[in-house]
């Protein structure tokens, strides 16, 4: 994978263990006297401008927020802030602390400023975000820490992908939907490219500039996947998990899932059957 959707999967290993526990929220609205005075940050602060114009200061250095863009400050930083009275800022802000399961501090990998837009389906997680932040209903810790690791998750994502209108796009995801629905099918790129009515001969290239991968690659990996899970249950052998996954010949399917995952499938099948 390279610098699109796919491409992060390993260099976001590092971070498959945070616990992101939200401290404040605010769907912050700014009057023209908005400010924040100087003080060392107790928690991090991701903060996504919705509209507007303020500087921040972190660690000193000053950093001018536009819409669409994404702020970072990292626990121990100082921070102060204020807005442009002629154009006060309207942005969603996260407070929060970030440990691994190991209970380790975590710095990260934001940049301080960096322009992310307005990706599709963010703001309909910081809208729930916010309603069940403020219902406080009992038990709605669990629910807000899923929802930040979704969100944080994304900007993840974002920050390690070149800017792209057709990132995540409903014609990416209905393509995506698709395969995974009917992995264990003949997935023919004519029947995926009538899908988006895109031509057969441009939908390839269309697909790797959005993923990073090529069709091929990534259906072999999403039944691979699949027929992972399927070996870990111990209800499926090496030749069954492969034809329900679409593999034909099992000894291609044996070559692919070791490239996937560095592992032959007997090997898979035999540590995780007797969990089932």
């Amino acid at each position: 994978m390279d610098t699109r959707i796919f491409v992060q999967t390993q260099d976001l290993q590092e971070y498959r263990h945070l616990v992101p526990v939200l401290e404040y929220f605010v769907d912050r609205a700014c009057l023209p006297t908005w400010k924040i005075s100087r003080h060392r940050l107790p928690y991090h602060d991701l903060t996504w401008v919705l509209s507007g114009k303020a500087t921040y200061w972190c660690d000193g250095k000053p950093h001018l927020a536009l819409a669409g863009d994404l702020l970072y400050l990292p626990q121990g930083a100082i921070r102060e802030a204020v807005t442009d009275p002629d154009d006060p800022m309207h942005c969603l802000a996260c407070n929060f602390q970030c440990r691994s399961l190991e209970s380790a501090p975590v710095r990260l990998p934001f940049r301080t400023l960096s322009s992310q837009g307005f990706p599709e389906g963010l703001r309909d997680l910081y809208h729930r975000l916010n309603q069940v932040w403020l219902e406080a209903r009992p038990g709605h810790e669990l629910e807000v820490r899923g929802l930040m690791t979704l969100i944080l998750h994304r900007w993840l994502v974002a920050s390690r992908s070149d800017p792209s209108p057709e990132v995540a796009s409903p014609r990416l995801a209905l393509v995506l939907r698709h395969i995974i629905q009917h992995c264990s099918e003949p997935l023919p790129v004519t029947q995926l490219a009538a899908l988006i009515r895109l031509h057969p001969g441009y939908f390839g290239s269309w697909f790797r500039q959005q993923t990073g991968s090529t069709v091929h690659q990534y259906v072999n990996r999403i039944r691979v996947r699949k027929a992972a899970d399927l070996l870990s249950t111990g209800g499926f052998n090496v030749t069954e998990a492969a034809d329900k996954c679409g593999f034909s010949d099992v000894f291609h399917f044996s070559k692919v899932f070791r490239r996937v995952t560095g592992r032959p499938p007997s090997e898979w099948f035999r540590e995780n059957s007797h969990d089932a």
